[in-house]
């Protein structure tokens, strides 16, 4: 069996929860084949038997060009400035917004969301849109749409957020995979 854990990151957090993620699903379904892929190296169809998509949180939901291409505006300190030199493109290619839009095929296929969010209430958050697209796209949801917390825009995540993530993660799979 094989899982994809697709993200958008534009401060390394995103990536960050999702190599997580791929850890958890590994723990859970030894038998799995984990692929973390960037969405911007996603390819636009995949034949999968879990799909997990997350990315960050702009402005109460999914990225747009438009709040990726602020970025550099908010390369304010050095730690970020090297986060955000690991991910070159992050904020001129597409999010998992476009990604999601084009996706097809995948009827009956379980998935799941997360997102990266300030840790602050927040009326609207991306998780929940990747879930509708999804949903659109023939997925069935196996879990929630999670959020997980950075201290601010930049990150770091929050103690223990990590954890969190695997730990979701491993039940998104004991819930979507067969035994």
């Amino acid at each position: 069996m094989r899982a994809h854990v697709v993200y958008e990151s534009m401060f390394g957090n995103s990536q960050a929860v999702a190599e997580a993620v791929a850890r958890g699903l590994r723990a859970a379904s030894p038998h799995l084949t984990v692929e973390v892929v960037n969405v911007l190296e996603a390819p636009d169809a995949l034949l999968t038997d879990l799909l997990v998509v997350g990315g960050p949180t702009h402005a109460f939901g999914m990225s747009r060009p438009q709040t990726r291409s602020s970025r550099p505006e908010h390369l304010t300190t050095p730690e970020a400035r090297e986060r955000a030199e690991s991910l070159p493109g992050a904020d001129t290619g597409r999010g998992v917004r476009e990604w999601l839009e084009q996706l097809t095929g995948l009827d009956g296929v379980p998935a799941a969301t997360f997102d990266t969010r300030v840790d602050r209430p927040l009326p609207k958050r991306a998780a929940s849109g990747m879930a509708k697209r999804l949903r659109a796209a023939g997925c069935l949801l196996a879990a929630p749409p999670e959020g997980f917390h950075v201290a601010g825009m930049h990150g770091p995540l929050v103690d223990g957020e990590l954890d969190r993530a695997e730990a979701w993660a491993g039940g998104v799979a004991r819930t979507a995979l067969p035994g």
